[in-house]
C-alpha cells in the first residue's frame, strides 16, 4: 500500500529531526453492507477508507498525526509538524527495513475485495426471511443483514519492522419483531467469523430464521419476570457483559491499626 522507500524516507526525516522512535501505521478498509427490510432490498453500500498514522515519540511523549495521501513530501510535512513541537537534536538513526510474512491464521476463498456477493448475500437473507414468517402470523418485521469488511494493514517503524496483515470479518444479522396487538417482542441471532463470504456455507438460514422466530415469540409469550433476589447462572464467556452492567468497582480505603493503609476492592448493585 506504501511504498517502503516512501515509508523509509519519512522515519529518516523524523530521526533526523529528534525523534527517539517513529512508526508509520498504513490502513485501507474496505467495507460492503446488504439490508433486508420485510423481504425488500432496503441497502446496499460500500466504500473504502484510507488514512496513514504517523507516531513519533521524544523520550515519554507521544505526537500523533494522520493523513489520507501517500505522497512522501505530504507525509514529511505531517512529520515536520509534530515534530516542531518538541523539536530536538539528532541521537539515533533508523534502521534498514526488513519485511516479516505473517502466517494466515485465518485463511480466506471469497474476500470483499474478489467479489461483493450481493446477489448470494441477497438470497441468503430472503430465506431466513421465509423460515421466520412461516413461524407464525405474529412477526410482523424483519429485518435482515450482511455486513463484510476487509481490513489491510502495514507497519513500519525505526528499529526496521516492516510488516503487513489482512484481515477479514463477516457478520449475518437477523432480527423479528413479534407482536399480538398490545405487546411486542424481538428475536435476534447474529454469527460471524474472522473468514470472507463463504462463512455463509456453514450456516443454514433456515434454522436461523427458526432460532430468531422462536425468541421473538417465546418471550412474546412470557410471563412477568418476578422481582427479588435469586441466583443467576452465567454462561462461560459471557460474564464480562453482565458484571459490567450489575456492578461498579470502587476503592473504598481501610486503615489497619499500626499498620499503612490498605486498599480493598468492593462490588456494589
Amino acid at each position: 500500500m506504501l511504498n517502503p522507500s516512501t515509508a523509509k524516507s519519512v522515519i529518516d526525516h523524523a530521526m533526523f529531526m529528534g525523534a527517539d522512535f517513529a512508526e508509520l501505521f498504513v490502513e485501507r478498509h474496505h467495507s460492503g453492507n446488504v439490508e433486508l427490510l420485510s423481504g425488500e432490498v432496503d441497502k446496499v453500500s460500500s466504500g473504502i477508507d484510507f488514512g496513514i498514522g504517523i507516531r513519533l515519540f521524544f523520550g515519554h511523549k507521544v505526537l500523533y498525526g494522520y493523513t489520507n495521501s501517500r505522497h512522501e513530501e505530504q507525509l514529511k510535512k505531517v512529520t515536520s509538524l509534530l515534530c516542531a513541537r518538541d523539536k530536538r537534536d539528532q541521537i539515533a538513526n533508523a534502521g534498514p527495513l526488513n519485511l516479516t510474512h505473517l502466517n494466515d491464521k485465518h485463511p480466506v476463498t471469497e474476500p470483499l475485495s474478489r467479489d461483493q456477493h450481493v446477489a448470494d448475500k441477497v438470497d441468503f437473507l430472503r430465506k431466513v426471511d421465509q423460515r421466520i414468517r412461516a413461524e407464525s402470523d405474529k412477526i410482523s418485521q424483519i429485518i435482515g443483514r450482511v455486513g463484510q469488511r476487509e481490513q489491510q494493514v502495514e507497519i513500519f517503524n525505526s528499529r526496521g519492522l516492516h510488516v503487513s496483515d489482512t484481515r477479514h470479518y463477516t457478520r449475518i444479522a437477523a432480527t423479528a419483531v413479534a407482536t399480538d396487538g398490545k405487546e411486542q417482542s424481538t428475536g435476534f441471532d447474529a454469527p460471524g467469523a474472522l473468514t470472507g463470504w463463504e462463512f455463509h456455507q456453514a450456516l443454514d438460514p433456515a434454522a436461523m430464521g427458526e432460532r430468531v422466530a422462536r425468541q421473538a415469540l417465546t418471550k412474546l409469550g412470557a410471563q412477568t419476570c418476578p422481582s427479588g433476589e435469586m441466583p443467576v447462572v452465567i454462561g462461560n464467556g459471557f460474564g464480562g457483559v453482565i458484571f459490567h452492567e450489575a456492578a461498579v468497582i470502587y476503592w473504598k480505603p481501610l486503615r489497619w491499626p499500626n499498620k499503612p493503609q490498605s486498599f480493598m476492592t468492593k462490588w456494589v448493585k
